[in-house]
């Protein structure tokens, strides 16, 4: 069996993290998955570890707690496909899935056993002093037959053996061609494939075009965030969903061969601006002031670090209003 938590919240969303045969830990330093910029996450909030018949998650007594499907834990507890995992304000989907390696065995054959095999008819024992009339005719025919002219004598070497298989039935065995055949056939297939991949697939963008295919994805939805009411939890809540959508659809882009590192910086602080805009909504869902002012501060912070990271790179169009 395989787990897998997807993170849904923050800088990591979309991130798969594996349970195979060792325990993963959830929290904020020193863990395997570390989730910095949620402050109600303990620095060693959970951990989920492999059982006997599956998976188990277990609170290492965080602040906040642990939650599966919006009910705190305690101790120990099983989890299951698609279950929910909640440590502060970070989300996980769970996905459980069977060992692909496992195999089953069937349609095994087995051999006939010793009482099932056919028993060959008992031959009729002649007396001793009596000659087998059936012996000495044999032997009258082989005197009166002619030799085989060895010239038409068809050759036993280059015949194929034969055989009985199954209920009877014969069956020749000599050499069989058709899998070299099909295996020709098939790496045929395969090569003409990759060459009409590698025909189409072309080269990979410069950075100047993937960074205006960046500016064209932020298109004026940028500019749309700036002008929706962030004083209200409606406006905060799609500003999340249009910034969202937007990261989402600057990841699927084609990347070039170098500049990883500061597209990677540049998608992250996009990433954090979303999901700073939705702390703030939940905050102002909930009216709780003092957290909204504290989620608006990070917000704040969050914004500024992409607008500097986007006009470095040179995606103009998808800087926010500070």
């Amino acid at each position: 069996m395989v787990a897998t938590l997807i993170v849904r919240d923050g800088p990591l969303r979309g991130r798969r993290f594996e349970v195979d045969s060792g325990e993963v830990t959830i929290g904020r330093e020193d863990t395997d998955v570390v989730i910095e910029d949620d402050t109600e996450v303990s620095r060693n909030h959970a951990v989920v570890r492999p059982t006997t018949d599956g998976f188990e998650i277990e609170d290492l007594g965080s602040t906040n707690g642990t939650f599966v499907n919006e009910q705190q834990i305690s101790g120990s507890h099983r989890l299951s496909n698609g279950d929910t995992v909640r440590v502060g304000q970070t989300r996980f989907d769970v996905e459980v899935e069977e060992d692909p390696n496992k195999t089953s065995v069937s349609g095994i054959v087995m051999p006939p056993t010793q009482e099932h095999a056919p028993v060959a008819p008992a031959r009729r024992a002649t007396p001793p002093d009596q000659p087998s009339s059936t012996s000495s005719e044999a032997q009258a025919q082989d005197r009166q037959a002619p030799a085989a002219d060895p010239e038409t004598r068809a050759p036993t070497s280059e015949l194929p053996t034969r055989s009985k298989v199954g209920g009877g039935a014969v069956q020749r065995t000599g050499s069989d061609k058709r899998p070299l055949l099909i295996g020709a056939a098939v790496l045929g297939a395969l090569i003409v494939g990759y060459l009409l991949y590698s025909a189409l697939a072309g080269e990979p963008p410069s950075t100047e075009d993937y960074v205006a295919s960046v500016n064209d994805v932020c298109g004026d939805h940028t500019t749309r965030v700036r002008e929706l009411n962030l004083n209200r939890a409606g406006g905060t809540g799609r500003a999340a969903s249009l910034i969202g959508g937007l990261a989402e659809d600057i990841v699927e882009l084609e990347r070039p061969e170098e500049g990883g590192a500061r597209i990677d910086a540049f998608v992250s602080s996009f990433q954090r601006v979303g999901t700073g805009f939705e702390d703030l909504s939940t905050s102002q869902s909930a009216n709780n002031e003092r957290r909204a002012r504290e989620a608006e501060r990070k917000l704040e912070r969050s914004t500024q670090r992409f607008n500097r990271a986007a006009r470095e790179f040179g995606a103009s169009r998808c800087t926010l209003r500070g």
